[in-house]
This record gives C-alpha cells, sequence and structure tokens, in this order.
C-alpha cells in the first residue's frame, strides 16, 4: 500500500496550506468587490432616466433592461425582455436596424475599432401610442475570437430637445423669411410708386373714356392688389405701418362682426365669449382686425361647404405658463399678464406636418399662391411683442390662440370717459349673430343685454317686467323684419303698453324707408345695419344719461 501521509515542510506544516488560505482570501476580495460592483450598477440603473440594456446579437433579444424603460416607453423590463427586438423600434427604424446592423457588426469583427461604438437616433413606440424620440450608444463586445458576442445600450428620451430645436429652427426660418419678404415689399413699393404715378399722369393726359383710359385704369387696380400685398409682406415682416395706442380688443371685434359674418357661408355660425373685464393693450387697431379677419377667414375655409362652428373668446391669462414648447414666439410673454384672442374651429383639422408649415409665406394645402394670411398674422403678432399657440388635429378643428402682454403705459381697468351707467337694454332680433354681437357691444360700455328672437317674445319680456313692479327695461333695440311679429306690430303694442320706453329701431333698410313706415310715431332714433360699437354707444348713451 502506498503511503497517502500529508507532506511537511521543514517548519513541521502542512505543504500548501498557506497557498490555500490565499485564493481563499483572494476570492472572497473578488466576490465582495463584484457585490459592490454590481451593488452600484444596480443602483445606477435603477436610480437613472436612462435606459441601460443589453442585447443578445445571435437571436437579437434583450437579455437585460433597466427598470427606467417604464418611465421611458411605458412596459416593464421584463415584458421588453420577453419580446423580439423589433417590437421596440417604429417601422420607419426597423428597417434602418436591419440594414445597418448587421455592416456595424462586420465592421468590429474585422477589426474596425472606429466601429466599435456608435450613436443613433431612434424612434420607440409607447405603450400609448406615442412616439419617443431616443440618442441611443451602442457599444459592441466581442470575445477572445473577436466575435460580437453582446451589445450594451443606453437610450436616452431627446423628445424634449427635438421640439426645442425644431422650435428654433421654426422661428430662425421664418424671421429669415421676413426679411426677405420686408426687403422684397420694400423695393417692390418703389417700383409700385412709378408705375402708379406714371399711370395717374397718363390719366390726367387722356380722355376718361377713351379705350387707353381704361386699359390704364385696369393696370391702376391691378398696382392696388399688389399694393396690398405688399402691405401683407411688410406685416408679415413685422415692419408694416401701424399707429399704436391703447387698444381694448372686444371693441375692435365687435365693429368688424358684420364683415366677418357676411363673408361666411350660411352654414357656418360665429360665436362670441368675450372676457369684458380685460385691460388695455397697446396696439394698432387695424392690425388687430387684420389678425382676427385672417384667423376667421382661415377657419371658415378649414371647415369649407360643411355645416359648422367658428368661435371667438376673449380673456385674461395670468403669467407663468407651464409649457413654452408649442407656443411661437414665448419669449415675449414675459409681462405679469396678457390678455388673449382665441379662435377655434370644428373643420378639418391638420397634421403635424402642416401644422409647422401654416406660417411659411403662400403655403396653403389648396393651391400654390394663396396668399399671405396666417403669414402675415405671424408677423403683426411679433411686431406687437406678442406670442401664437396653434393646436390641431387632424378631423377635430384647429385653436389658433394669441397671446399680448398688458404694458405698465395701458390702463389697467376700462374706462368710460364718465359714462359708467349701469342700464338695461332689450335687443330684439331675429338673428342669432347679431343677437350674440349686439349683447357684447352692449356689455363693452357697461350695458346689460336682454333679448328676444321676435316681437312677441319682446312683449312677454316687457309686460313681466311692468307686473314685476320694477321696471328695469331702459330702452328697447328693435329689429324690423322678424317671423311670428314684425318690429313695425311690435313698436305699435309696446307703445301701448309702455308709452315711455324709448325704441330704437334697427335696420339694413335706409333711415328714409324707416321714417316712411314709422312715420308720425316716436321713434327714439335709428340705428342703420351695420353699425359700431362707436355708434351704438353714442346713440344708446345719449339718450340713457338725459
Amino acid at each position: 500500500m502506498v503511503s497517502t501521509a500529508p507532506a511537511f515542510d521543514a517548519e513541521g506544516k502542512i505543504a500548501g496550506t498557506v497557498h490555500v488560505m490565499h485564493e481563499i482570501t483572494d476570492r472572497i476580495k473578488y466576490e465582495k468587490e463584484l457585490k459592490e460592483s454590481e451593488e452600484k450598477f444596480r443602483l445606477i440603473s435603477e436610480n437613472t432616466d436612462d435606459v441601460i440594456w443589453t442585447l443578445d446579437p445571435a437571436v437579437l433579444k434583450f437579455t437585460y433592461v433597466s427598470p427606467s424603460v417604464f418611465r421611458l416607453r411605458g412596459y416593464t423590463p421584463e415584458e421588453v425582455i420577453t419580446e423580439p427586438v423589433d417590437r421596440a423600434l417604429t417601422p420607419e427604424t426597423l428597417k434602418t436596424f436591419i440594414s445597418e446592423f448587421p455592416k456595424a457588426i462586420s465592421a468590429v469583427e474585422q477589426g474596425n475599432q472606429d466601429a466599435r461604438v456608435r450613436i443613433d437616433y431612434v424612434d420607440q413606440p409607447h405603450k400609448d401610442g406615442s412616439v419617443v424620440n431616443t440618442e441611443v450608444v451602442t457599444n459592441f463586445l466581442t470575445d477572445e475570437n473577436g466575435r460580437v458576442n453582446l451589445i450594451l445600450g443606453v437610450s436616452r428620451d431627446i423628445t424634449e430637445r427635438i421640439k426645442i430645436q425644431e422650435k428654433i429652427r421654426q422661428v430662425q426660418k421664418l424671421e429669415s423669411l421676413g426679411v426677405l419678404a420686408g426687403g422684397i415689399a420694400h423695393d417692390f413699393n418703389n417700383l409700385l410708386t412709378v408705375i402708379l404715378g406714371n399711370i395717374d399722369l397718363s390719366l390726367m393726359s387722356i380722355p376718361e373714356d377713351s379705350r387707353v383710359a381704361l386699359n390704364l385704369k385696369s393696370a391702376e387696380k391691378a398696382c392696388l392688389s399688389a399694393a396690398d400685398l405688399t402691405r401683407q409682406m411688410l406685416a408679415y415682416a413685422g415692419k408694416g405701418q401701424f399707429f399704436v395706442q391703447d387698444v381694448f380688443v372686444n371693441e375692435v371685434i365687435a365693429e368688424i362682426w358684420m364683415v366677418m359674418s357676411s363673408n361666411l357661408s350660411r352654414k357656418v355660425s360665429i360665436r362670441y365669449d368675450f372676457d369684458n373685464d380685460m385691460p388695455f393693450i397697446t396696439a394698432d387697431p387695424g392690425q388687430v382686425k387684420q389678425l382676427v379677419m385672417n384667423l376667421v377667414m382661415n377657419a371658415s375655409e378649414a371647415i369649407g361647404d360643411n355645416e359648422g362652428e367658428i368661435k371667438v373668446v376673449t380673456g385674461i391669462k395670468s403669467a407663468g405658463f407651464k409649457d413654452t414648447s408649442d407656443i411661437l414666439l414665448a419669449e415675449n410673454l414675459t409681462a405679469e399678464s396678457c390678455i388673449f384672442i382665441e379662435v377655434s374651429d370644428t373643420g378639418c383639422g391638420m397634421d403635424e406636418e402642416t401644422r409647422l408649415k401654416i406660417f411659411d409665406p403662400f403655403y396653403s394645402t389648396k393651391f400654390t399662391g394663396r396668399g399671405l394670411g396666417l403669414a402675415a398674422v405671424l408677423g403683426i403678432v411679433r411686431s406687437l411683442g406678442g406670442a401664437i399657440k396653434v393646436q390641431s388635429e387632424p378631423g377635430s378643428g384647429s385653436v389658433f390662440t394669441l397671446y399680448f402682454p398688458v404694458s405698465a403705459e395701458a390702463r389697467a381697468a376700462r374706462e368710460h370717459d364718465g359714462d359708467t351707467f349701469k342700464k338695461t337694454v332689450l335687443l330684439v332680433d331675429d338673428e342669432e349673430d347679431v343677437i350674440e354681437i349686439g349683447s357684447q357691444m352692449l356689455k363693452a360700455f357697461d350695458l346689460k343685454a336682454v333679448t328676444a328672437r321676435n316681437g312677441k317674445e319682446a312683449l312677454e319680456i316687457i309686460k313681466k317686467d311692468i307686473k314685476n313692479d320694477s321696471f328695469t327695461i331702459s330702452c328697447v333695440l328693435l329689429d324690423i323684419g322678424m317671423p311670428v311679429m314684425d318690429g313695425e306690430e311690435a313698436f305699435d303694442e309696446i307703445v301701448k303698453i309702455a308709452p315711455d320706453l324709448p325704441v330704437f329701431i334697427s335696420s339694413g333698410y335706409g333711415e328714409e324707408d324707416v321714417e316712411k313706415r314709422f312715420s308720425g310715431k316716436k321713434v327714439a332714433g335709428f340705428l342703420h345695419k351695420p353699425y359700431k360699437v362707436e355708434t351704438l354707444k353714442k346713440a344708446l348713451g345719449e339718450y340713457l344719461l338725459k
């Protein structure tokens, strides 16, 4: 039998014991360091917004995904790991991945060190159906044979960065176009001045009824149209001629309500919702009118031949916008408060691509060379120190919101030159738009509006007011042409039950025709449609203040 007794060294110790102890110590130290390293990696991966992941290139499946993937894409790590990599990519990004990734792996395995680390911009689908823009850094790891056996990656959400970059690009592009448009308009106006001057001089030298004169007048008309186009170009460039003053936007909008309504299809209704406690802003009234007109006409075109509604809303917005990423010229929103004008429609709406182009000069979804409507809106808003926000989705209509700062010089509250009376006017008209805008006009200078759609309704309101022994109606603004009971018959009945109640006649007919129909009757006054805020204020105000 062979002896297997342990060997002793010169000092009588078992040979190899020290060596074994060193191995055990090293292993414990290594495992401790590995555990600490793993713990650090876990803390980093679980607490960073970036998504850390590893991918097996042989089967194209994730082998590890950090918990932050839930914040990025709405999926848990377990959901991502159990699915193939193509589910983590949008269809367009997947095409690029299929084409480029094998080339990158091949380049690394052939010794190209520059290909080992790669940066890509990848669109990834979110669980809620949206798309997340990410910046992905991948590191191709190889085994001892130089074969890629693991891909380590980090994905970072850059959606907001892309939005900001796109916004900056859009603003820079529009500013550049504005400079170009302004330069062209300036030179073009000089040419038009010479052309129009020569036409005028020529017309002075020839008979008015000659064929040449007719041709020159036609050319003059075309030149004036061209001059109007240059004014729009200057408005887009923010260099138009304007006359700044304190403006109460409700009054400005009310002054053009008839023009707007007459330009709309009969299938389209327009509604108003004004905040009459709004402060003044410093602006050019003509430019504010152009802004609203352009937005209303744009809304009308979006509705087309369909039935729909346009709504014009005004109000006050306090400072402190939570998100300005989708507001053009947001840098102007520095005042403590601002007023807003909002024009919404129930039209066809716009996709993202269209929405980004609508302020480009001459861009149109209908045909080339449509004009400068929305481009001029942006230019005017820029020149007045305002900002603009557009919200729209296909099939859901559009909302354009204009913001204007309230300047320190502008009056903080409405002033009425001492005529701050609080009385009630009965407004009688069968047109819904006239009722709505007329009510807003009356409220604009502190008159309460009570409305009726025909003469019969008006009589019932007056009778009820008399019965309550607290006669509150100060005067009546009465239309003539109405169903059920017209204005002429209603007037006679009102005189019978309330002979001292002032009645103003409002009509689109001429004043002479109204005088004939109401001859010998005590009419308080006549308002010809369309009337402006100041006209209404003067007629009613002077009478009510007697």
